[in-house]
């Protein structure tokens, strides 16, 4: 029953937060549709790593209008919230995070929806000014960041310690 739940259910936004990658595969994806043709949600947005195959994304988009947020932008806020904890593992003591965690979570929420909402805007403003499904930018998205922090870190390498102390 699990396994095709998100097969029965209908809804506004379906997000897949949980499961086995490739649950949604191409052989497989024409049962998230309903007897008539149509999506059981128009839109997913995929909260678990690998849910949907590549395959499977497209022929959605393409065959069932069905819009898809890719998990790589879809989670990009938890990816950043991991960061500061270990951020603050490495900087803080037990004790100091607990005297300032307040100020802390509060800063760091304010920092995940600045980052969510500009990834969100980004990735939907593409999407309408570029022919190609949101997956493909959300691809470009993270490739583009991938490229500017190897970018950042191959100059950063180039730093003697003179450098680095000022």
């Amino acid at each position: 029953m699990r396994n095709s739940m998100h097969n029965r259910v209908e809804a506004d936004v379906f997000i897949p937060a949980g499961g086995r990658p490739n649950t949604i595969d191409a052989s497989n994806w024409r049962q998230f549709l309903k007897s008539d043709g149509t999506p059981s949600s128009p839109l997913v947005v995929e909260g678990a790593n690998l849910f949907i195959t590549p395959e499977a994304r497209q022929s959605m988009f393409e065959e069932a209008g069905i819009l898809i947020v890719k998990d790589s932008s879809a989670n990009k806020a938890g990816v950043i919230c991991s960061s500061y904890e270990i951020c603050a593992a490495m900087l803080l003591t037990e004790d100091e995070f607990l005297d300032n965690k307040e100020e802390i979570v509060g800063d760091v929420l304010v920092k995940l929806r600045h980052f969510a909402k500009v990834e969100a805007e980004l990735l939907f403003r593409e999407f309408e000014n570029y022919p190609g499904a949101l997956p493909h930018f959300s691809g470009l998205i993270s490739d583009t960041i991938n490229r500017a922090t190897d970018a950042v870190n191959q100059e950063l390498q180039k730093l003697d310690d003179d450098e680095i102390e000022r």
